[in-house]
Order: structure tokens, then sequence, then C-alpha cells
């Protein structure tokens, strides 16, 4: 199984690179769409990870993605100028005790 990665920029994808993730530069919501899409055609990819600012070019498809495939697992990480808002896990807590 192996990750991959959906990057706004090229420092982080460079980053992850180094470290053997493969992974694509996405700074459109069709480029960012074309990834995701392929991540999950891809059947040894288990994780797919997008940097926040990428994941927020195409919210509704990655809220879908977390809700309903068990495979593979999305998750959300700040890029090299830190995490912009609520963490995604507060969020859930909030959604899930219906604070609004």
């Amino acid at each position: 199984m192996k990750c991959f990665l959906v990057s706004d920029n090229s420092e982080t994808l460079t980053g992850f690179r180094l470290a053997g993730v493969e992974g694509a530069l996405c700074r459109s919501p069709q480029e960012v769409e074309k990834a995701v899409d392929a991540a999950c055609g891809d059947d040894e990819v288990a994780v797919l990870i997008l940097t926040q600012k990428a994941a927020e070019l195409c919210r509704e498809k990655i809220e879908r993605l977390k809700l309903t495939l068990d495979r593979p697992v999305a998750v959300e990480i700040p890029d090299r100028h830190g995490y912009e808002g609520e963490l995604p896990i507060t969020r859930y807590i909030r959604e899930a005790v219906s604070m609004g």
C-alpha cells in the first residue's frame, strides 16, 4: 500500500517526494479532481494526503470521499505556512454533537 499527495505548492510536494511519496501539484479545482480521481482509481493507494489549500479547491468532493470511501483514507495537512481556520477534527466533533 502507498500514499499519494495532492499539493498546491511545490515545496510540500518536493518534501514528500524525498520521503518516497508520489504526488501531484494542483492549483485549480479541475487539477485537484483529476488527481483525486486517479488516486482513488489506483488500488495500491491507501492514504490520500491533501494540503489544506488543495482540499479547499474541491471541498465538497473531499468531504464526500471522507464519508463514503473505505480506501483511500483522505487526510488533510497544513502546508509550510501552517493551518488556517478551524482544524478538521474540531469541525468533525462540532458536527457530531450538532453544535452547528
